[in-house]
C-alpha cells in the first residue's frame, strides 16, 4: 500500500512522508491565506475580469495556482506590500488599464507614474485622508505626536513620503504647515521632488479649486497640525 500526494501525484510507503511532504502546489495551498498570497490572487481576479471577456463568476483559488502567471502575480504582491500601499486593486487596475507589460508590473517607474496619475485625479477629501493616516502611521514610529509630523518629520522622510504618494501635494500647497516643510527642503530634495509634485501645475490648481484649498487648510487648523 502506497500514499499519493493529491498535488503532484508522487507516491509514498508512509503516511507521514506524504504528511511531511512539500511539493510546490501543496506549498502554494498551505500559503493560501499569507498576506502576499491573499493579494496576489485578488490580483489575478482582477486580471482575469479585466482581460477576458464576459468573465462572471470568480476561479477558486486552486485554479490561481495552477495558472501560468502566478508567479507574476506572487511578484506583485510582494511589490504592493514593499510599498504599503493602501489601494493594492486600484493600483493593479492602473497597470491593467495602462496594458503595462507583465514583466514591468514591479518597475519603479510604473509606480511612479501610478501616484502622478492618482494625484491629479484622486478627490481633495481622499488625499487629505490618505495623509492624515500617513501621519498616524508615522507618529507610532517615532513616538511624536501625529499633528507635529510637518514640524518635526526629518526631510528625507518627508521626501520619501511625497514620492511615495503618501502626502498629497494639497497639504504641501494649500496649507502654512505644508508650506513650512517646503522651506526646510536642501535644493536636492526639492530637485527630487519636483517631477512628482509639480509645484507650476499645482498652484495653477490651488487658485481654480480656492475653495478646497480653504478648506484643507481649515481641517488642518481644526486638526492643530503644527
Amino acid at each position: 500500500m502506497t500514499y499519493k500526494c493529491k498535488y503532484c501525484n508522487k507516491d509514498f510507503a508512509r503516511e507521514s512522508t506524504l504528511v511531511s511532504h512539500i511539493c510546490e502546489k501543496k506549498r502554494r495551498i498551505n500559503a493560501k491565506d499569507d498576506k502576499q498570497n491573499r493579494i496576489a490572487y485578488q490580483s489575478w481576479l482582477i486580471y482575469r475580469k479585466a482581460v477576458i471577456l464576459n468573465v462572471k463568476n470568480d476561479k477558486p483559488y486552486d485554479d490561481f495556482i495552477n495558472d501560468r502567471y502566478y508567479m507574476s502575480f506572487m511578484k506583485l504582491a510582494k511589490h504592493i506590500i514593499d510599498l504599503n500601499l493602501d489601494r493594492p486593486e486600484e493600483f493593479v487596475r492602473f497597470i491593467l488599464k495602462n496594458s503595462v507589460k507583465i514583466d514591468d508590473w514591479t518597475k519603479a517607474v510604473v509606480y511612479e507614474t501610478y501616484i502622478k496619475d492618482r494625484t491629479k485625479k484622486e478627490t481633495v477629501e481622499r488625499g487629505i485622508e490618505r495623509s492624515v493616516l500617513n501621519m498616524k502611521a508615522w507618529a507610532e514610529r517615532t513616538g511624536f505626536e501625529w499633528e507635529d509630523y510637518f514640524q518635526k518629520v526629518n526631510t528625507p522622510d518627508a521626501v520619501q513620503d511625497i514620492r511615495m504618494g503618501r502626502i498629497s501635494p494639497w497639504c504641501n500647497f494649500a496649507t502654512d504647515q505644508g508650506s513650512k516643510l517646503i522651506d526646510r527642503f536642501e535644493p536636492g530634495q526639492i530637485q527630487q521632488l519636483i517631477e512628482y509634485i509639480n509645484p507650476q501645475s499645482w498652484r495653477v490648481k490651488i487658485k481654480r479649486q480656492q475653495q478646497d484649498a480653504d478648506w484643507v487648510q481649515q481641517v488642518f487648523n481644526e486638526a492643530r497640525i503644527k
